[in-house]
C-alpha cells in the first residue's frame, strides 16, 4: 500500500448498483484508462461484484469494484481520476470497503501502487 496522505480530500463514499449507466458515469474517472473502462462495462454483466465510488464536491473522483468469492472478495480494480491520484482516494475507498465487508478484501500486487 502507499503511504499515509498527510491531507487527504474530504470524501463521501458510496456503494452503487453496477449497471450500464453506471459505466457510463465513470468515462471521466476512467478517461485515461480504457482497460478498466472496459473492465467495469464486462463486470455489469457478471455476478457478485461490487461497486464502491468516491466523491469529492459532487463528482465522482475514484471507484473500486470488488468480485466477491466464496473465500473473501477480491480487489478487482480501483482507480482515482487523474487530477486526485495521490491524495487519498484509493485507500478512502479501500477503508471504507474493509469496514463495509467487515475485513479487509485481498488486493493483488498489481492493484498495489508502488
Amino acid at each position: 500500500m502507499s503511504p499515509v496522505v498527510d491531507n487527504p480530500m474530504p470524501l463521501e463514499i458510496k456503494q452503487s448498483p453496477l449497471t450500464p449507466n453506471t459505466v457510463e458515469h465513470f468515462k471521466q474517472v476512467l478517461r485515461d484508462r480504457p482497460d478498466d473502462r472496459h473492465r467495469l462495462a464486462t463486470a455489469v454483466d457478471e455476478t457478485g461484484t461490487r461497486l464502491f465510488h468516491a466523491i469529492f464536491n459532487g463528482r465522482s473522483v475514484g471507484l473500486l469494484l470488488l468480485r466477491d468469492t466464496h473465500v473473501q472478495p477480491v480487489v478487482d480494480t480501483v482507480v482515482a481520476h487523474p487530477a486526485t491520484r495521490g491524495r487519498g482516494v484509493g485507500r478512502a475507498l479501500l477503508e471504507h470497503a474493509a469496514r463495509a465487508l467487515g475485513s479487509d478484501p485481498v488486493v493483488p500486487d498489481e492493484c498495489r501502487k508502488s
